[in-house]
C-alpha cells in the first residue's frame, strides 16, 4: 500500500504544479477546472519531459522528470501570482467543494487499488505487451524507446500512454510491475474525473440528463490511450481483469 500513495503524492505534485493554468484555462468551467488538474498536470509534465528527453537535454530519470516538472511550475506559479486575487477569491468561496474532490478521487483510487490486488497478476491477454513496453519506457536511455519486438530499432508504437505509467512509477520508485497495476487503479481514477467534466460539459451546453449521457458517451469514445483503443466498458474491466 505504501507504493500506491506514492503513487498519489506524484498524482498530488503534478496537479499542484500545473493548478494555477489549469484554473486560469478552464474558467469557464463550473469548478474552474480543478477536477481536470490531475490529467493536465501528467499530461503537460511528460509531454515536456517526453520533448526534452527526445531532443537529449534531459536524461530519462527521477531528476529529468523533476526539472520539466519545476519548468511547467515556474510559468503556473507566475500565471497565479497575476491571477492571485481571483483565484484565492475561488478557493476561498469553493473549498468544500474542493475536498470533496480530493475525497472522491482518493476513495475511487484506493478501491482500484484493492481491485487490483485481488488480481494483481500479468498473464492474460495482452497484459504482458503491455508490461514490456513499460518497461521499455522506463529503462530506454532516450525516447522512443528501444523495440522490445526488434532489436536495434525503435517502438514503431504508439507509447505515450506506457511513458506517463513510467514516469509516475520512476518518480515513485516502483518496480514496472508494480507501476503496471497501480496505472490501472489511475486509469479508474482520471475516468472518474472525465465523467464529473462531462456533467460540467453538458450543464454548460444544454443543462440536460440527454446531454449529460451523450457527451458522457462520447467521452468514453475519445479516452482511447490505455495507450491502445478502448471503451469505457473496457476501462472499467480493466481495473478488475488487468489489461490497459
Amino acid at each position: 500500500m505504501s507504493e500506491a500513495l506514492r503513487w498519489w503524492l506524484i498524482l498530488q505534485l503534478t496537479a499542484f504544479f500545473l493548478l494555477p493554468l489549469c484554473l486560469g484555462l478552464f474558467a469557464r468551467l463550473p469548478d474552474r477546472g480543478y477536477a481536470l488538474s490531475k490529467p493536465f498536470g501528467l499530461l503537460f509534465v511528460a509531454y515536456l519531459f517526453w520533448l526534452l528527453n527526445s531532443l537529449h537535454v534531459l536524461p530519462n530519470s527521477a531528476g529529468g522528470i523533476t526539472f520539466a516538472m519545476l519548468a511547467l511550475g515556474v510559468g503556473s506559479a507566475a500565471f497565479g501570482w497575476w491571477r492571485r486575487t481571483e483565484l484565492v477569491a475561488w478557493f476561498q468561496a469553493h473549498w468544500r467543494y474542493v475536498l470533496g474532490v480530493e475525497a472522491l478521487l482518493f476513495v475511487v483510487f484506493l478501491v482500484a487499488v484493492w481491485l487490483r490486488m485481488q488480481v494483481g497478476a500479468i498473464g492474460g491477454t495482452e497484459q504482458p505487451m503491455d508490461l514490456m513496453y513499460i518497461n521499455a519506457a522506463t529503462h530506454a536511455a532516450h525516447f522512443p524507446p528501444q523495440d522490445p519486438w526488434l532489436s536495434g530499432h525503435t517502438v514503431a508504437y504508439y507509447y505515450f500512454g506506457y511513458l506517463i505509467v513510467a514516469m509516475v512509477g520512476r518518480m515513485a520508485g516502483t518496480a514496472p510491475e508494480v507501476s503496471y497495476n497501480l496505472g490501472l487503479a489511475l486509469v479508474a481514477t482520471l475516468l472518474a474525473i472525465w465523467l464529473k467534466v462531462s456533467t460540467a460539459l453538458s450543464e454548460i451546453v444544454v443543462g440536460s440528463t440527454v446531454a449529460q449521457l451523450v457527451i458522457g458517451a462520447a467521452i468514453g469514445g475519445v479516452v482511447r490511450d490505455r495507450p491502445r483503443q478502448v471503451t469505457l466498458v473496457e476501462v472499467a474491466g480493466a481495473v478488475g481483469e488487468g489489461s490497459m
